[in-house]
């Protein structure tokens, strides 16, 4: 098995809200090296997916990144990825069946967004028994290729094997638990993401939704979404955002239209909230069992909410 060598010559980083890809690097093929090299170094993480050529990209950071320690994995990876490799589907699958099942004692945690769950992802980190990745973006991608037809069953294997990828290597004698913080688009794939990780402890943090629609819009100003915007790019974006159909999209934002075809930045907030719950609502299984963290409580009793979650 094999691993061919991608190396950098550019980074075009998308939209800041959008999953990353393979689209995000311009790189030159440097040949092949055997895959086990890569699934051994320390250095090389799992990044994301390219799924129209059926492989999953790693990438070899700095000696000096501890992605247990950033804010944002997907971040992180990116701005320090110093080279990247790519392995086929059937490989990586094969490679990470011998490696164990670190998924089935996992906690995975699911957020609607700015609802406290990079706070949670930090106190597991500190706590010194859980290694915690924040927001790893290859699950980013799966909405995305569900809408593109792929089928459910191969995305499952996807995801099962990329959180099995992650936390083999964060687990290497550091701590007894992993734990998975996902971007809120991941809502979208939560029945997928329970079905690959059905012994896990799913955690849902939430928050109280005034709060939370303040906390988009003021995130909203600091990237500079603090101007009107006609109801036509605003669906379009939060469509591609969280890989629903426009129709979907629009149906939100006709309840929240400011005049005419505008819509303001607060309305655009709420309605980014909205559709996150909405993705919520339609995807969870009804049968699947949730560990629900309130933001407050977990800011006022951080023990009590990590209690709440070990048990």
């Amino acid at each position: 098995m094999q691993a061919q060598v991608l190396e950098i010559v550019e980074k075009r980083r998308q939209f800041f809200g959008m999953p990353c890809s393979l689209a995000d690097y311009k790189t030159v093929d440097q040949g092949t090296v055997p895959a086990t090299a890569v699934i051994d170094n320390p250095r090389v993480s799992l990044h994301c997916a390219d799924h129209e050529t059926g492989r999953v990209i790693f990438t070899e950071l700095a000696s000096d990144v501890d992605l247990t320690s950033v804010p944002f994995v997907y971040q992180a990876q990116h701005d320090h990825a110093q080279r990247l490799y790519a392995i086929e589907y059937e490989h990586f699958f094969e490679l990470f069946a011998l490696t164990g099942r670190a998924g089935d004692d996992a906690i995975l945690i699911h957020t609607p967004g700015r609802s406290g769950s990079t706070l949670l992802s930090r106190i597991l980190s500190v706590s010194g028994t859980v290694a915690s990745l924040s927001e790893p973006d290859i699950f980013t991608q799966v909405p995305g290729y569900r809408m593109d037809g792929a089928a459910d069953d191969e995305l499952v294997k996807l995801c099962r094997t990329a959180v099995d990828a992650l936390l083999s290597k964060v687990l290497k004698g550091r701590a007894k638990v992993g734990a998975i913080k996902f971007r809120n688009q991941c809502l979208a794939a939560i029945d997928l993401l329970e079905a690959a990780c059905p012994n896990a402890r799913h955690v849902f943090i939430h928050r109280q939704p005034l709060d939370t629609i303040h906390s988009f819009y003021r995130l909203g100003q600091r990237a500079g979404l603090a101007e009107s915007m006609p109801i036509q790019a605003a669906t379009q974006f939060l469509a591609a955002y969280y890989s629903q159909p426009i129709e979907e999209i629009a149906d939100h934002l006709a309840s929240v239209r400011w005049r005419d075809d505008i819509v303001s930045p607060l309305a655009f907030s709420t309605t980014f909230w909205a559709v996150a719950i909405y993705c919520f609502v339609q995807r969870k299984p009804d049968a699947m069992p949730l560990f629900m963290i309130d933001y407050d409580e977990l800011r006022t009793m951080p023990r009590l909410s990590l209690i709440h979650i070990s048990e």
